[in-house]
């Protein structure tokens, strides 16, 4: 019955796998250097580090959570209506290019916060 819509049902793991690591980052940050977001000037120093973990980890739950739950509901939809195997590819790609997006625009949120609170050895400005 879903194996023609099965692709429909990857739309809530990027969500869900973004959620849980930016709740991860949020909530524990790692060590200076460990996992997390890992970017040239986050590196730069500690109290960057620490800074953008806080950050990207607050926004990517943010973000995603009203994702996920997008997500979850369009899952749904599709199975109560019973799409058609070119709907659910479609829904799928938007899904997913939308998903991309945000997770970019979380990103470069955290970069530019970091640009106008940190110098390039990250020192404070």
């Amino acid at each position: 019955m879903y194996e023609d819509i099965t692709c429909v049902f990857f739309i809530p793991v990027l969500p869900l796998v973004m959620l849980i690591a930016g709740a991860v980052v949020w909530r524990k940050p790692p060590a200076y250097k460990g996992y997390g977001y890992k970017t040239e000037r986050s590196e730069s120093s500690p109290e960057a580090w620490a800074a953008a973990q806080l950050l990207c980890g607050r926004l990517l739950v943010l973000s995603h959570l009203p994702l996920l739950l997008m997500s979850v509901a369009a899952v749904v939809i599709a199975v109560a209506v019973s799409i058609s195997e070119s709907t659910a590819v479609i829904m799928t790609v938007a899904a997913v290019l939308v998903q991309m997006a945000v997770l970019f625009t979380a990103l470069g949120m955290t970069e530019r916060t970091l640009r106008r609170q940190f110098d390039r050895n990250g020192r404070p400005i």
